[in-house]
């Protein structure tokens, strides 16, 4: 018996011992039989509370629920306790390339990525010959997937930065809607692959816009004026695997307004 049902139980004794019902004092039998009912009810109650409390390790942690932006699917700033661990949950879809990155200067970090029937598919402890983690993966199918945040060791804890991207570069913006400011340089971020030949289109019905390509360094690979009209469009091969952007300014210094802009 558990400590909490011994003390219920005794204490439901002692209730029973103290009651002046003279019906009852004189029939030892129904007193015996009480007390043994009582005793199955608090065994029968104190086993289903253990059973509720036993949740499976990856699933006992509410997860945080984010909305797509761009093509950042999650990020996170969390803290890790002593021994413990926390979940994530983010909607993806098959065929989609997702990097996910777990760092953190306090703590040895290790990645578990779960599928939607909670099966293990992807894990990382160390990677980029860092402490921290990483995983690329091509989901398998659509649905809700879940992200374990753990240390390696038993009592690493400390603060992490999580980050779920999505890389699949048609995937980064598609009619981006945005407004330019006169004098003003936008900049959109998307994540490329080596030898990849993207197009990006940039169109203005209210100034004539003016497109750039750079790439993690702010280095100009490429960049347009007039394609179709005065829009601007850009066919390029990247050079590496990693994050480019694409600026929109537009092409005299007073040029302001909505503009789309596509990347695929």
């Amino acid at each position: 018996m558990t400590q909490l049902g011994e003390s219920a139980y005794l204490s439901v004794l002692l209730a029973l011992d103290q009651l002046e019902i003279p019906s009852l004092q004189f029939l030892p039998p129904l007193m015996n039989t009480i007390k043994a009912a009582t005793l199955s009810l608090i065994l029968l109650l104190a086993s289903g509370r253990a059973a509720v409390s036993q949740t499976p390790p990856h699933w006992n942690h509410d997860p945080a629920h984010f909305t797509q932006l761009n093509h950042i699917q999650l990020r996170h700033q969390g803290y890790l306790s002593r021994g413990g661990h926390d979940s994530y949950e983010f909607r993806g879809d098959a065929g989609r390339h997702l990097t996910i990155s777990l760092s953190s200067p306090h703590f040895d970090t290790y990645l578990e990525l779960y599928d939607t029937n909670g099966r293990l598919i992807a894990e990382n402890d160390d990677s980029n010959s860092t402490l921290d983690s990483q995983v690329r993966i091509t989901l398998p199918s659509s649905g809700i997937y879940t992200v374990v945040v753990r240390s390696f060791s038993a009592d690493g804890n400390g603060e992490y930065s999580l980050v779920v991207e999505d890389t699949s570069s048609e995937f980064s913006l598609r009619n981006q809607p945005g407004y330019l400011f006169r004098g003003e340089l936008v900049q959109h971020t998307f994540q490329g692959t080596a030898g990849e030949l993207v197009t990006i289109a940039l169109d203005s019905d209210q100034f004539d816009p003016y497109l750039l390509l750079f790439d993690a360094n702010g280095r100009v690979l490429a960049e347009n004026d007039d394609y179709n009209g005065v829009n601007s469009m850009l066919q390029f091969r990247l050079p590496y695997s990693g994050t480019y952007s694409a600026g929109v300014r537009g092409f005299s210094p007073d040029g302001q307004g909505d503009y789309s802009l596509s990347i695929r």
